[in-house]
């Protein structure tokens, strides 16, 4: 039948050839089985004013139809056709299918795949790649017609319907975000679409779920360091959960902050945007994941927020594709939004700078790309030369912390002669020594306060002394305090998100490390309690 007859034949069992304009990778359905959908057009599908859908159900990804490529050639035995009403569409247009269940064996369904190219064997011009059933074959009239339609996919006139397929796809996004605008609340988790460039795939993950990382040129929105889904469900007890509640806390429980592993890709975007996990979790056996350096659209995503950091995971009812729009048009969207990148990883309603450098000309370096230029150094490539960054982040944690603030200060005595001589004024007799984590919108790292970049550092605060000294108790109560309002503990509305901070930082590498170190230098903090 060609498609453009399909509204007669409603409920009818019919057979189809045509080519692939699209498809979705396959997903579970509530049922046993998965199901894949594929957009098909032949030489009539125009009347349909689009692309036909085909939904293929099986028990297994074997029984699944994969294409090779879009413009190849599928053939569909005792296909039925059937109509729904599309949510999607703002006047409830009727849009048809072909269901193709293999999962049935009273249906009787079979599908073979062709290459649109003619092998440069003769023998095998007929021969499919991928054959549900081995009885299934092309008789004559299917072998011309194969011919014609490879005469289709090579002039190019089925792309029309790519393209058209291609705007629908975008136009059912109906809750579709950026990276930017994806928001998650501490009660639960939000779902909706999103399209964006895989720059990693960990195929390890966290307990065998593969983790995708993924950009789209804009940057996360920052959350209160406090922020962590499992909050939400930590007062609950069991029988008071939903099994989808039970599985995300289970999930979440093994879970913390990701971290990108630079030192085994690449390549990363230019220097802006966040790069975002997403776990595939409840996928099918057997699925194969997106391929680093392609955009794809995800539907039905599923994000929250992780120690502040926003991750997205997959649900049964998510799915996702490869997307075929234009990257071009996507990036000069975000670069051309007013809340875009253009002062680096700042942006004015993340607050007022609460430190000065001395290097305030210095241009302003993402923390994503410090840590890909640190990624260079191993155990076989050595730092030679010290590298010097200036960055605008937020300090999310200190160490030490809590009850070992006073620790923070160490005798000059109990330092390498060297270091003191170098690192130490020897008008101080204590020292600070301690680590901040740092965090911009695209990464975090631990950068060392030490010595006379120390002093300097926390010299509105306190300068560097005993401070397990009873004489000093009001000096650690100052630096206590400080140290909670500048990280959000003790704020009360007016900077939920914490303190943002101009920072110089020094990256280098120690005899006898293996990788580089961080150190913040030339930079002191303002007062602001």
């Amino acid at each position: 039948i060609d498609s453009g007859r399909v509204p007669d034949v409603l409920n009818e069992s019919v057979n189809f050839m045509g080519i692939v304009v699209d498809w979705e990778e396959p997903r579970k359905t509530k049922g046993p089985d998965l199901m894949m959908s594929l957009k098909v057009a032949d030489f009539s599908t125009h009347l349909l004013g689009g692309p036909l859908e085909v939904r293929v159900f099986a028990r297994d990804m074997q029984g699944l139809p994969k294409p090779r490529k879009p413009g190849d050639i599928i053939r569909i035995h005792r296909a039925r056709v059937d109509c729904y009403r599309n949510p999607h569409s703002e006047d409830g247009a009727t849009s048809y299918q072909l269901v193709v269940s293999m999962s049935r064996k009273e249906c009787r369904c079979s599908f073979m795949l062709l290459d649109a190219e003619a092998p440069s064997d003769p023998t095998k011009e007929y021969e499919p790649y991928k054959i549900s059933h081995n009885q299934f074959h092309l008789d004559e009239r299917n072998m011309r017609l194969l011919d014609v339609l490879r005469k289709f996919s090579a002039d190019g006139t089925w792309k029309v319907f790519a393209k058209a397929a291609q705007r629908k796809a975008d136009e059912s996004m109906k809750y579709r975000r950026q990276i930017r605008s994806v928001y998650s609340r501490n009660e639960g988790t939000q779902f909706f679409d999103l399209v964006a460039l895989v720059v990693h795939v960990d195929t390890e993950g966290i307990d065998g779920n593969p983790i995708v990382w993924v950009w789209d040129g804009t940057n996360a929105r920052p959350y209160p360091p406090y922020l962590d889904f499992r909050n939400s469900l930590k007062p609950k007890a069991d029988n008071e959960m939903t099994e989808v509640e039970k599985s995300l806390y289970h999930l979440y429980g093994t879970m913390s902050r990701m971290q990108l592993d630079y030192s085994q890709i690449e390549w990363i975007p230019p220097s802006f945007g966040t790069i975002m996990p997403i776990m595939f979790w409840y996928q099918p056996k057997g699925i194969e994941y997106p391929s680093r350096g392609k955009w794809i659209r995800i539907r039905n995503c599923g994000f929250a927020p992780v120690d502040s950091q926003v991750q997205g995971y997959f649900v049964p009812a998510t799915r996702w594709a490869p997307w075929t729009g234009s990257e071009k048009k996507l990036l000069q969207a975000a670069l051309e939004d007013p809340r875009g990148p253009a002062d680096g990883c700042q942006p004015i309603q993340y607050g007022p700078l609460y430190s000065e450098t001395l290097h305030g000309i210095r241009s302003v370096t993402p923390i994503r790309d410090i840590l890909w230029s640190s990624s260079r150094f191993n155990g076989n490539v050595r730092m030679t030369t010290p590298e010097y960054f200036r960055c605008k982040a937020r300090i999310m944690a200190i160490w030490p912390g809590n009850d070992e603030i006073k620790k923070i200060t160490i005798h000059k005595s109990a330092l390498d002669p060297e270091i003191v001589e170098e690192d130490v004024s020897p008008d101080d007799e204590w020292v600070f020594a301690c680590r901040l984590t740092l965090e911009d919108p695209t990464g975090y790292l631990e950068a060392d306060v030490f010595g006379k970049d120390g002093a300097y550092f926390f010299s509105n605060i306190t300068s560097p002394k005993d401070l397990s000294l009873e004489e000093n108790k009001d000096d650690l109560l100052k630096l206590r305090k400080y140290l909670c309002e500048i990280m959000g503990v003790y704020d009360t509305g007016s900077h939920p998100l914490g303190r943002w901070f101009d920072i110089c930082i020094k990256m280098y590498q120690p005899i006898g490390s293996s990788e580089p170190h961080f150190r913040i230098f030339d930079t002191i903090a303002k007062y602001v309690v």
